[in-house]
């Protein structure tokens, strides 16, 4: 308890044409001694893009927050939850980004989720709700999204969400052994309030396996990380509901979110 684990994290410019831009970050990891888990994100940000003779236009600068709480899952007596609000009129990107232009630069969303879990033997079970208002409709017809795609992100997402995982790693940070594996389902309906009617699933399994007997400080041991991540969908999912693919979390190499679709496969491995 007592532990210091808060921290701050800022960075703030300014732009003749943007005003003041930056992001803010302010975490908790245990919040009054009680381990439960508090963020608070604050965004303005502004990005480049290419006009027809190649020149670069500024885009005006749009404002973004959110603000989280999660009591995390304990034994079988002491249930976990988590809450959230956000206006995201952007994604927070406040590192490992560029101004390469995706359609989820002009994603909108705004609304809020709460979850409840509980663990049952090895394994943690959640249940939630999500309401979203979401929207692309200020993307580019230049991005790959036809003008009936865009049309039809506008919308209002009501939907109830079941997740069921398990982590055995020997550490959350760092892990040389072990496995950390969820699967997730969430249906959203008219029925419940929405505009869109859907159904999304996604198994997301990662194994890590030490190849070397030894570990020091000075030589950490090799570990071998694999990931299959497969995602599927039914209904009429909405440009903000579909699968991502790229970046330096899902799929190196290629740039962030370039990549997308109403269902997925992917596989990694690295040592």
């Amino acid at each position: 308890k007592d532990t210091q684990t808060g921290n701050i994290a800022a960075t703030v410019g300014y732009g003749d044409f943007t005003g003041f831009t930056g992001f803010v970050s302010l975490t908790e990891n245990n919040l009054f001694g009680s381990l439960d888990q508090a963020q608070l994100n604050w965004q303005r940000w502004s990005f480049l893009t290419l006009d027809a003779l190649g020149n670069f236009v500024q885009q005006p600068a749009r404002q973004a927050f959110s603000l989280s709480l999660q009591h995390p899952v304990g034994n079988k007596k002491s249930p976990g939850f988590d809450v959230s609000v956000y206006d995201q009129n952007t994604l927070f990107l406040p590192t490992f980004s560029n101004n390469v232009e995706t359609l989820r630069n002009y994603e909108q969303r705004k609304g809020g989720n709460a979850r409840i879990g509980r663990r049952i033997g090895q394994n943690d079970f959640w249940l939630g709700y999500r309401y979203d208002d979401v929207s692309m409709l200020a993307a580019p017809s230049n991005l790959g999204a036809s003008p009936a795609e865009l049309a039809s992100s506008v919308g209002t997402v009501s939907a109830l969400k079941f997740q069921i995982g398990g982590d055995s790693r020997d550490n959350a940070t760092n892990p040389q052994s072990g496995k950390n594996w969820r699967i997730t389902t969430e249906h959203a309906s008219t029925g419940f309030g929405g505009t869109t009617s859907f159904s999304k699933s996604e198994l997301d399994f990662r194994t890590y396996r030490r190849l070397s007997r030894k570990s020091t400080p000075q030589k950490p041991a090799l570990t071998l990380a694999s990931r299959t991540m497969v995602g599927a969908t039914s209904g009429i999912v909405p440009l903000t509901e579909q699968f991502y693919l790229g970046g330096f979390d899902v799929m190196r190499g290629y740039d962030l979110y370039s990549l997308r679709g109403s269902s997925m496969f992917l596989q990694t491995a690295e040592l």
